[in-house]
């Protein structure tokens, strides 16, 4: 017997079957995504009739009687292929094709096709059928048995098989090359599938370098194209008016840092083809393009001034958007875990905002990234002069930070100790700015300069906001927390108290646990404003605070405004309780307007047990300070010694 002669008619078979393989699936299968099914059970017969040649290929190769079983046998590689690399559909034509070589073939062209005619041969097509056939579906419902598994095991158990067949025969001549045919067929079948394997590598590389490939060239124009394009339907359809909408997976960052680029693609893929399919449905005329590999985009013309510029309109438009939206597939569930993605969406006017696709995709973009969608709504219209509003406000940022090292502001965490409960019960959360404190005579000069500029609005809000994500980076979401707002811009029109609560809620900050503290010496230009936004933050369980009060400048007219539900004593007269025997009776008459209004009295730079033991003997029951704990870090429990000292 000559093997060597025998692998050479093999690999001609394969590689006839192979190269049909590479060019109609393996590379291509993208092409055909709409038509998938039944490309799948057409290609399935092709591929068996291309197999039925190359038999003929084989067996005039061969020219030996002895090796006419591996016409028998070398087919099955092709149902293999056709049920672990394409689908269970493509099999159904090779399984057709491959009973006819073997049943009619063998009595028309016997000289071509190899019969079925012992009982060992028998034991082992079958098992050769049936063995991969049965694994399929256990991994298509399990999700545990990977292409190499399946091809291992049926390998194995075809090989164990045919040994078992001819376990008492195997000194005979015949059975011997029987079982060489079943060798050189199974060594065959191992080469194929690597070489099968390496199409799938080089398609999955492919899909990675242009991210969701099967849906940027058949949906959704070119990253680089897409405006260029859409400029040209626009000027050849006279289009005036249209709504420029973008939609992505929202926190698409954070989900591509923590998936595998395999996971990645599939959650895309899907996407894009789901939002297709069910935006093109509703919107006929609606051009689909990506702006950006991790933004989609649909531009949809509108015929009239009147249906953009009506609020009727938009509203019927995004709310036929949004229920588009909410029939993509949003739960993708894999082997160990399972991701669920959320979508927003925005939309520019062409036409109304800007007749500049680059600047309506811009206005989205600033939108998107700013934030500005407050009531995380699914499909949001920009306001470009919200937009614009955010720019200046980054400039001055800008500005601000020029003037003083905003990148150097870190936080500082008060305890506030509670007599009663003889715990921490609530943190003051200050700044840092190159280790001085913000309220620190040391930081006057970068506090004049920061007036001197007319942003000293900003540089608290910036603070305050700082705060708060040090709030949720430390974890104090469950703590109640005192942070300093400006009095002012509440005041005034330009406080957005939706804004602000959606600021909050992105830090998952919990509005009952979140005090806003105010400096009690500050007037404010418009108190009727201040009221309105005090009572919706109330409304929302937000607790209010007067800084520095019984300080001389003390705004008293604004206490039934701020409706405060704690009192910070001033600082200097905490600090001099034990000196100036009037600070006492000051102490008291706060106090006495505590109990009146319902709020309680804080009592700051407890420095020394002697202040401590002051304002205990007082009546004040929530104090901080030095001798109570402050840090960078919040301080959670009280150390044993400094327990014992407090309530000695």
């Amino acid at each position: 017997m000559n093997i060597f002669i025998a692998l050479i008619a093999c690999l001609s078979y394969t590689t006839i079957t192979f190269i049909v393989y590479v060019i109609t699936w393996g590379l291509s299968r993208h092409i055909f995504e709409k038509i998938k099914i039944y490309y799948e059970f057409l290609l399935g017969f092709g591929l068996g009739v291309v197999s039925l040649f190359g038999i003929i290929v084989l067996a005039i190769s061969l020219n030996n009687p002895e090796w006419l079983n591996l016409t028998v046998l070398l087919p099955i590689f092709l149902y293999w292929v056709s049920l672990f690399f394409i689908s269970v559909y493509s099999s159904v034509g090779v399984v057709a094709c491959n009973v006819l070589g073997t049943v009619l073939f063998p009595n028309l062209f016997p000289q071509y096709y190899g019969a079925i005619e012992n009982q060992e041969l028998i034991i082992v097509v079958v098992v050769a059928y049936l063995v991969p056939f049965i694994l399929y579906w256990i991994g298509f419902f399990t999700k545990k048995l990977s292409k190499w598994s399946m091809w291992s095991l049926t390998t194995i158990v075809s090989l164990v098989a045919a040994l078992f067949a001819t376990a008492t025969k195997i000194y005979d001549i015949q059975y011997f090359n029987f079982l060489m045919t079943i060798l050189v067929w199974l060594a065959v079948g191992y080469l194929t599938y690597g070489c099968l394997t390496i199409v799938e590598q080089i398609y999955v590389h492919a899909l990675r370098l242009q991210t969701v490939v099967k849906y940027d060239d058949d949906y959704f124009l070119n990253q680089s194209s897409a405006h260029d394009e859409l400029l040209k339907k626009i000027d050849a359809e006279k289009i005036r008016y249209g709504m420029y909408l973008t939609y992505f997976i929202k926190g698409y960052d954070t989900l591509e840092n923590k998936i595998s680029n395999v996971v990645r693609e599939k959650i895309t893929t899907e996407f894009a083809h789901d939002s297709y399919e069910i935006l093109s449905h509703e919107f006929n005329e609606a051009l689909f393009f990506k702006p950006n590999y991790k933004t989609y985009a649909m531009f949809v013309p509108i015929d009239s001034f009147e249906k953009v510029t009506s609020e009727e309109e938009k509203r019927l438009f995004a709310r036929k958007v949004e229920d588009c939206l909410t029939e993509i597939k949003k739960q993708f569930i894999f082997k160990d875990f399972k991701i669920s993605i959320k979508v927003n969406s925005y939309v520019s006017i062409y036409g109304i905002n800007s007749n500049n696709l680059e600047h309506l995709f811009e206005l989205n973009h600033t939108a998107n990234l700013k934030k500005l969608n407050h009531s995380d709504e699914t499909v949001y219209f920009v306001d470009p002069f919200e937009v614009l509003n955010e720019k200046i406000k980054a400039k001055k940022l800008l500005t601000l930070n020029e003037l003083v090292p905003l990148n150097n502001a870190t936080p500082y965490f008060e305890s506030i100790y509670n007599t009663k409960t003889k715990e921490y019960s609530a943190y003051f959360v200050g700044s840092l700015i190159e280790g001085n404190e913000v309220s620190s005579q040391n930081f006057e000069v970068y506090k004049n300069l920061v007036e001197e500029y007319g942003l000293s609005s900003l540089f608290k809000r910036f603070l305050a906001m700082n705060s708060v994500k040090d709030i949720k980076r430390n974890s104090l979401q469950k703590q109640l927390c005192f942070v300093e707002y400006d009095a002012r811009f509440l005041a005034s029109s330009d406080f957005d108290v939706k804004k602000f609560l959606a600021q909050l809620r992105y830090h998952k900050i919990n509005p009952n646990k979140l005090v806003l503290c105010f400096d009690a010496q500050v007037d404010v230009d418009n108190a009727k404003i201040m009221s309105q936004n005090i009572k919706l933050l109330k409304n929302q369980g937000l607790k209010t605070a007067l800084l520095q009060f019984g300080a001389e400048n003390t705004e008293f007219g604004l206490i039934p405004i701020y409706n405060p539900n704690y009192l910070f004593i001033e600082r200097s007269i905490c600090n001099k309780i034990n000196l100036l025997k009037q600070n006492k009776d000051i102490v008291q008459n706060i106090a006495k307007i505590a109990v009146k209004i319902e709020a309680q009295v804080i009592a700051p730079d407890v420095n020394s047990y002697m202040i401590f033991k002051t304002l205990k003997n007082l009546g004040i029951e929530l104090l901080f300070g030095e001798l109570i704990g402050l840090g960078t870090k919040p301080k959670l429990v009280i150390d044993n010694e400094l327990r014992y000292l407090l309530n000695k």
